[in-house]
């Protein structure tokens, strides 16, 4: 490591924001890069990256650190709510399930302790974010501000699959208010805590309890988590046929484009996705749990 990069890195610059607007300012307009919980950030020259400059703490801000319904009923969460505190602030609600055991079963507990809702979004070198996945079944909008400050909203699924490239804050990720059964299952590679090699997000929606829908979602696959909407079209009129969901699962699988890290073969992990949605959707139509590994 060079001389520069070690005194960058024990040496930032420290924004410490205390209001939205402030935080903001420092990172949309300015280009503070934010500090949540530093999991990923932290060990960035392992990864032969060089470590920022200037940083913007965003732990003195209580509107990032808030869970609770808004006005019509939506789930709204504060980028900078951990994992931990998610599992544990989140509605009883077999809706949420999926997230909820999502936030649980990701990592490890001093991980799930520090790292945060909006750093699992924002990490885009990340491919297996347990949490990105299970608000991606859910169908949620992410709040951010960019470009001088102007806060906008965009579904996860163009913002996972096009990130912002000018300097941007995520401040709040939406729920919508729903119906249904969410299921969250996550193949871990030798014991829990290790990334998994799979992880297939469901959810089930309903209507006069019957299941109408079917929203499917799963990461550490390719380069980031995705909707499986092919697989999703196929059960449209379909949605509690667990034989047909499988088979589907099965068929639509060799379309998936996987890639391959150390240990882990493409075509294992699109060889494990349909068995892994199978187990995913079994669970969905049982009674309630919704957790597993």
């Amino acid at each position: 490591m060079s001389k520069q990069h070690s005194d960058l890195l024990t040496h930032p610059i420290v924004s410490t924001p205390h209001t939205l607007d402030e935080a903001i300012e420092h990172v949309a307009v300015q280009g503070y890069t934010p500090l949540a919980g530093g999991t990923w950030l932290m060990r960035s020259p392992i990864r032969g990256e060089a470590f920022p400059d200037r940083l913007a703490d965003l732990s003195h801000i209580p509107e990032l650190r808030s869970v609770g319904r808004d006005s019509e009923g939506n789930i709204r969460i504060g980028a900078m709510v951990t994992h931990t505190a998610l599992a544990d602030a989140l509605p009883v609600d077999r809706y949420l399930d999926g997230l909820r055991s999502a936030a649980r079963k990701s990592a490890n507990p001093n991980i799930r302790n520090t790292a945060t809702v909006g750093g699992n979004l924002a990490t885009q070198d990340f491919r297996a974010p347990d949490v990105a996945t299970a608000l991606l079944a859910l169908r949620a909008t992410v709040v951010y501000a960019a470009d001088r400050g102007e806060q906008r909203t965009a579904a996860i699924e163009d913002f996972v699959a096009n990130p912002p490239t000018r300097p941007y804050l995520i401040t709040a990720i939406v729920i919508p208010r729903s119906i249904g059964r969410g299921v969250h299952v996550r193949l871990p590679l030798r014991v829990a805590g290790d990334y998994p090699v799979v992880i297939v997000s469901i959810v089930v929606h309903t209507h006069s309890a019957r299941p109408t829908e079917v929203t499917i979602a799963y990461g550490a696959v390719g380069p980031r988590p995705s909707r499986w909407r092919a697989l999703e079209e196929r059960l449209v009129d379909h949605p509690a046929e667990l034989d047909r969901a499988r088979v589907s699962a099965h068929e639509l699988s060799a379309h998936i484009d996987a890639t391959a890290s150390v240990g882990v073969p493409a075509e294992y992990r699109k060889g494990v996705l349909p068995v892994i949605f199978g187990r995913a959707f079994e669970l969905s139509m049982d009674t309630p749990g919704g957790e597993t590994e």
